[in-house]
């Protein structure tokens, strides 16, 4: 269904406006559970992945600021695996994040934030290693 939204949105058959309302809170009404249980299972995530590409509120900026102010530890365990699903992408802000909070001194009090971050870079494997040595230094 995401995939024929897509269709239809590129296409100018839906009013882009009602588009846009959709496709950047639409994503609050879906099923929490359900996402989790695709994120947990390797085999699902491609499936998971459609969704996430689909709204604007499950973008791994949109889902790393969910993982940074859920205050519930249990909530919290599935973003990284949200974001592991959109591969390059995540990682990439991964990092940009990253070093947002490594030049921000309050982010500290927020510690599981970056350590989450950090795990994340461990879990999403990058393109090449033409990058590792920044990645150490910054993770450091």
């Amino acid at each position: 269904m995401l995939e024929l939204a897509s269709d239809m949105i590129a296409k100018g058959e839906v009013d882009a406006s009602i588009a846009s309302t959709v496709r950047s809170g639409a994503h609050e009404s879906l099923d929490f559970n359900r996402l989790r249980s695709y994120a947990e299972k390797a085999e699902k995530r491609h499936l998971l992945n459609r969704a996430l590409l689909f709204f604007e509120g499950l973008s791994p900026r949109a889902v790393m600021e969910m993982l940074r102010l859920e205050p519930r530890r249990d909530r919290r365990r599935v973003f990284p695996s949200l974001l592991e699903a959109q591969g390059d992408a995540a990682r990439t802000a991964a990092l940009e994040r990253l070093d947002v909070a490594a030049r921000d001194p309050e982010s500290a009090a927020q510690w599981y934030f970056p350590c989450n971050l950090i795990c994340l870079l461990n879990r999403i494997p990058r393109a090449d290693d033409s990058t590792i040595h920044s990645e150490i230094t910054l993770a450091a």
